[in-house]
Parts: C-alpha cells; structure tokens; sequence
C-alpha cells in the first residue's frame, strides 16, 4: 500500500486485539503478505493506492528474470520508496479511464512493479531471512526517527537513544537489516530530499543544505556527486526530462 497522504492507523489481531497507532508519511510504502492476515483500524483519514501482487505473477517475474529464486517479499512497514511513489502518481490519471482502456498500461505497470520489489525485498525461496535482531517496527522506528530529525545533525548514538537500545546494537542490526549503515541510509534520504527542494521550490544549494541537514552547499555537492555522479543542478534537470 503506498500512502498518497500522512496516515495513522494500527494492526488488528485476529481476536480483535488492536496495536499500537503508528504513523504512516505521504510517499511511503507498507508491504505485506494477505496470506497472513492484514486488518487494521483507521485513527486518520487514510488516503492510499494499495497494489495486489499475485504469487502467480511474482513467481514469474522471478523464474524470468534477474531476480531468479526471490520467490517471497520481506514485510516491509513504512518504508520510503520514492520509485512505488512515482509509479502510484502516475497511475492516479488512469483511473478516469474505462477498464478496457487502462487495461493494457496497468499490466506494463504491474510488471515493473513486482520487479521493483523483488529487487529490492524478494528473499530467496531457502527459507534464509533477513539475519538482524531488530524487528521489522525497530527498523522503522530507526527510520521515523531519522525522517523525523534529517534536518538536524543526528548520529547512531541519538537513533540507539530513541530506541531504549545500545549504539552497538543499533549500528549492527540496522545494517543487517537494510543492507546500509544508519549514516548511509540518513544521507540517502537526505538527498532525496534535497532533490525535492531544488526540483519542486528551485532553492539555492546553500539554503537546501541547511534545510536537509548538509553541512553546507559544499557537503550538499560532494554527497550528489557521490550518489548520482553529477551536481545537484544537473540532477535536478534530469529528473525533470
């Protein structure tokens, strides 16, 4: 489910017990398997565009292509995924449409879809899972925190110190779990951010890395060219065309 708006809502068990009211941000994602059961209570408005992927079409998509032996996707719980974002605006038009009509594009949609997310989710049918001890409402706790503070200068110690968990054992599990330091995936998020900024308000680089929490325009420079191989001028027009 990709969230078109800021959400708050909590898991339903299957005796009716409801979880805790997490919040959900606009442009994030919630990946889960319906085998299993997905009920939940509404504490907000909710508006989403909620994706269903078939094991048939997984299952082909993996037998076909580069992701061969993803045969299942990791539960995935607020996740910042600016692709499934782009894909859920794109398709918002499409529903003015007859069926018969949008038919055809959704279907190119759907593939590009499930191969998206078993690059990035897909586990290998062996039964090997994700190896960290945090859990998957950890993981997003770290990254709430993050999302919540990017603009400030944050570091593991602050994160652990959110969590009620030692910095070691952050800075470990987070990395087993996402394949990224808590650095990394901070600055990740921050030049997504900053591509925003100088795409959507056309902000100065000094005043967009003083917003997204780079040390100056400089830094801001360095960690682009770093990221994408070009400036955040050059970036911007390329996202734009």
């Amino acid at each position: 489910m990709l969230y078109l708006r800021d959400a708050d809502h909590c898991d339903l068990a299957a005796d009716g017990a409801s979880g805790p009211v997490n919040h959900y941000r606009e442009g994030t994602i919630c990946l889960v398997d319906l085998a299993e059961g997905a009920s939940i209570q509404l504490h907000s408005e909710l508006s989403a565009i909620a994706f269903l992927l078939p094991y048939g079409l997984i299952d082909e998509i993996s037998t076909f292509s580069q992701f061969s032996g993803a045969k299942r996707l990791r539960c995935r719980r607020g996740e910042q995924d600016d692709t499934v974002s782009s894909i859920g605006l794109a398709i918002l038009p499409l529903f003015e449409q007859e069926k018969a009509r949008r038919r055809p594009v959704l279907q190119h949609i759907a593939i590009a879809l499930c191969a998206h997310v078993l690059h990035h989710y897909g586990e290998q049918a062996t039964g090997t899972r994700s190896t960290s001890a945090l859990t998957v409402w950890q993981e997003k706790a770290a990254k709430d925190f993050m999302a919540n503070h990017f603009a400030e200068r944050i570091d593991t110690a602050a994160i652990a110190h959110a969590l009620g968990l030692p910095t070691e054992v952050v800075e470990k599990e987070f990395l087993a779990a996402t394949g990224k330091t808590c650095e990394a995936w901070l600055t990740q998020f921050r030049l997504t951010q900053a591509r925003r900024h100088f795409f959507q308000y056309g902000l100065e680089p000094e005043e967009i890395a003083s917003r997204c929490g780079f040390r100056d325009a400089a830094h801001l420079k360095e960690e682009f060219i770093r990221s994408v191989g070009s400036n955040p001028a050059e970036s911007s027009n390329l996202w734009m065309h």
